[in-house]
């Protein structure tokens, strides 16, 4: 009886993925944008069976089955060559775009793709998908040459913000650097010269800083330099 009961639930889950399939012409898999939904349940108990067949619990019955309706057994290699294409398509968009990352609100359909698959990544990254389980090593160190922000906050934004108002600076002034009347930028500009001289500025932000011709070597935006020259002001 038992067996029956557990056959008929297992049946039950079968079919609920074969009238997804035929309605959405694939299998449900588990993407971290699905998570909470039905589809994401479904994906998980396609992963158990996987799991279930490595065992050596899936009867023949059940294997052929899962086989008619496209099942595959390893799916890992065509996943990470999926991942990789969007990995090129976040670079080629970084190299176009070098002053900021896709967005999840953008008209074309194509960045808001990528500014999804961020965001996936980064969900993951974070712990937020247990289901998925560990977010694979290799994944972070490709992301991490490029640059990639796991935590985007408030910190980045005050900081994009600080770059745009350097960028229009600039435009209106090419030949100037912002005066110590402007003593929030100036200072905020010299404290991206000390992450620099460091080694913890990170690389997007240099490169973006380097297309307005910062000269990471000089004394501009100095604090102390500033009080002097405010000090010759009021002298």
């Amino acid at each position: 009886m038992d067996n029956i009961r557990e056959y008929k639930s297992w049946r039950n889950r079968y079919d609920e993925i074969v009238k997804l399939k035929n309605r959405t012409k694939r299998l449900p898999s588990l993407k971290p944008s699905a998570a909470g939904t039905n589809q994401y349940v479904l994906a998980s108990w396609l992963a158990r069976q996987r799991k279930n067949k490595r065992s050596g619990i899936l009867s023949k019955r059940q294997i052929k089955l899962l086989e008619s309706i496209g099942v595959v057994w390893n799916p890992t290699k065509e996943n990470k060559s999926r991942w990789e294409e969007q990995l090129q398509k976040l670079i080629e968009f970084r190299k176009n775009h070098p002053d900021r990352w896709p967005s999840k609100d953008a008209k074309g359909r194509r960045e808001r793709t990528i500014a999804f698959w961020c965001h996936n990544n980064r969900m993951w990254y974070q712990g937020k998908l247990r289901e998925v389980g560990e977010y694979p090593k290799y994944r972070k160190n490709k992301l991490d040459k490029v640059g990639f922000l796991w935590f985007p906050d408030a910190r980045n934004k005050r900081w994009q913000k600080k770059h745009e108002e350097l960028k229009r600076y600039r435009q209106k002034n090419p030949n100037r650097w912002p005066p110590v009347s402007m003593y929030p930028l100036y200072k905020w500009l010299f404290k991206q010269k000390i992450r620099y001289r460091g080694g913890i500025l990170q690389k997007d932000r240099i490169e973006v800083l380097n297309k307005l011709g910062v000269e990471w070597n000089s004394s501009e935006g100095h604090p102390v330099t500033a009080k002097a020259k405010e000090k010759q002001k009021r002298e």
